[in-house]
């Protein structure tokens, strides 16, 4: 037997996700968080999604989430977010390439520094292109080509501040 059993699918994949990716963008840190967000959007968020059957529980959401291959989200996001910047502005623009430390992001029980982020914006329309960790003790120097080879760069502007250079 192949795939779920037709009862059990009461909310559509891309309803999911989208949910998802909204409630991370205001700051939900989790399903309960994604939940309790999207069940107050709900009249708002129904103007986008089908959602079908409302919203889903917290524990349908995590189980899409925890179903989802990280690194292969990031690359189809990564490339839907592209795609966008390439339907809006004609050439790449300006890239601008810069690190940031994210604020109370440590953990010194355990021993775990903050973590810091190269990202790649694209300056004319306001969209994030990518984005990359830094390995432990190092700094954005290294970062900077896994993330240069991650998105299309050829045509634009770009622009690395001078811890990069």
């Amino acid at each position: 037997m192949t795939g779920r059993h037709q009862r059990n699918r009461r909310h559509l994949l891309v309803d999911m996700i989208s949910l998802a990716v909204c409630g991370v963008i205001v700051g939900c840190a989790g399903p309960t968080s994604i939940n309790a967000w999207a069940k107050a959007k709900e009249n708002w968020l129904k103007q986008f999604l089908e959602l079908p059957n409302g919203i889903p529980s917290r524990d349908c959401i995590r189980r899409v989430l925890t179903a989802l291959k990280p690194e292969t989200f990031q690359e189809s996001f990564e490339s839907w977010i592209a795609s966008l910047v390439n339907e809006r502005v004609s050439g790449k623009g300006i890239v601008a390439i810069d690190g940031k430390t994210l604020r109370r992001s440590h953990d010194q029980r355990n021993g775990l520094g903050p973590l810091h982020l190269v990202s790649a914006w694209a300056t004319d329309v306001g969209l994030s292109l990518g984005q990359v960790a830094t390995e432990e003790k190092s700094n954005e120097i290294t970062a900077i080509p896994a993330l240069i080879d991650r998105i299309d760069v050829k045509g634009a502007i770009v622009t690395i501040d001078a811890m990069g250079c």
